[in-house]
């Protein structure tokens, strides 16, 4: 039982020490990736030099910026390198003329194919495409066209698949026309209360590509006078404040008020101020019933009459108490007062 405890132990200690030691190398390799481009010489003798870079390096070193079409016999212009698509540390990069012929090159070591299948070649081209905009980079187009490798004596005998030739070049703005957007709404000059004004953005684009701005935007700015345009305050707007509470008129007591603020905007611009005023508000009093009747012209009061305290609403009978229990007190005073005269005698 010891001994298979031992030789457990020590199988999970090989398998942890390969574990910690291949794991950085995993790391390591999954961050860093080599890639094959075919980088461009501008020699026509020998057009492209195989390089095998680090990932990150094509686009730090600056290969991904060697634009250009793939190299094809008489080409007059810079030729780019070919690229195949990769990921690196920053995420995805599409390739660089990763196309049928740039393929072709790349495969065979980026070496130009050379047809040993037939004694002697010529190439015939197609008729180049309409310039197209390129969808990764609107500042430039290009345009294609088929390229046939056949037999110098027999043209019926192709010598290899044709490839598609692609050729850029940059967009130079030669003819523009503007784009304008929306006018913003009126707004009061702040530094001169008579006038207003509205802007726009203007953008200069590229007349064979909507997508290149050859300059701007710049800023357009109209003015007008508010007179000459309109009627200044024929049509208001108005905004009202809350009403007050209700208060008895000092001047009339049967009637109270309340008040409120208002302000009348011109409709064509809300900042302008037409007039600014307090609205009041009147009501009779409700009457709440007559406590001492109605009065006459003179201010008497009809219908009713004054009483006194001891003969409204009837005899008050503590007041009738109090009388009953002095008159007692005051007899039975009056009878201890004879009885002691009575003895003295």
């Amino acid at each position: 039982m010891k001994k298979k405890l031992l030789y457990s132990l020590g199988v999970v200690g090989i398998l942890s020490t390969l574990f910690f030691f291949l794991l950085p190398l995993t790391i390591v390799n999954a961050a860093v990736t080599k890639v094959k481009i075919c980088h461009s010489t501008g020699a026509n003798s020998n057009p492209y030099r195989k390089i095998v870079i680090d990932n990150d390096a094509i686009i730090k070193a600056g290969h991904d910026e060697h634009t250009g079409s793939v190299w094809y016999d008489g080409i007059t212009i810079d030729w780019g390198d070919i690229i195949p698509p990769f990921d690196h540390s920053d995420g995805h990069y599409d390739g660089m003329n990763w196309i049928e012929d740039g393929i072709a090159i790349w495969n065979n070591d980026c070496k130009v194919l050379d047809y040993e299948d037939c004694d002697s070649t010529i190439r015939s081209w197609g008729e180049w495409s309409e310039w197209e905009i390129d969808p990764n980079d609107p500042h430039y187009e290009y345009r294609e066209r088929t390229v046939y490798i056949v037999d110098a004596v027999d043209s019926t005998i192709q010598c290899a698949e044709p490839i598609v030739q692609r050729e850029y070049q940059y967009i130079p703005c030669s003819s523009t026309y503007r784009v304008y957007t929306t006018w913003t709404a009126w707004a009061v000059d702040q530094n001169d209360l008579t006038q207003e004004f509205r802007t726009r953005e203007v953008s200069a684009v590229d007349s064979l590509n909507s997508q290149l701005i050859c300059a701007g935007p710049i800023t357009e700015t109209e003015y007008r006078d508010i007179e000459e345009e309109y009627d200044r305050c024929s049509v208001i707007n108005t905004e009202y404040g809350e009403w007050s509470e209700w208060t008895l008129d000092p001047e009339d007591d049967t009637q109270e008020f309340r008040t409120r603020t208002f302000t009348d905007y011109d409709s064509e611009n809300s900042e302008y101020v037409c007039n600014e005023d307090v609205e009041i508000e009147y009501r009779d009093i409700e009457d709440e019933g007559d406590v001492l009747g109605e009065s006459d012209e003179k201010g008497e009061v009809l219908g009713t009459s004054i009483v006194s305290a001891d003969t409204a609403g009837g005899s008050n009978p503590i007041i009738n108490i109090i009388e009953y229990l002095l008159i007692i007190s005051t007899g039975i005073s009056f009878i201890f007062l004879g009885k002691r005269k009575l003895q003295l005698k």
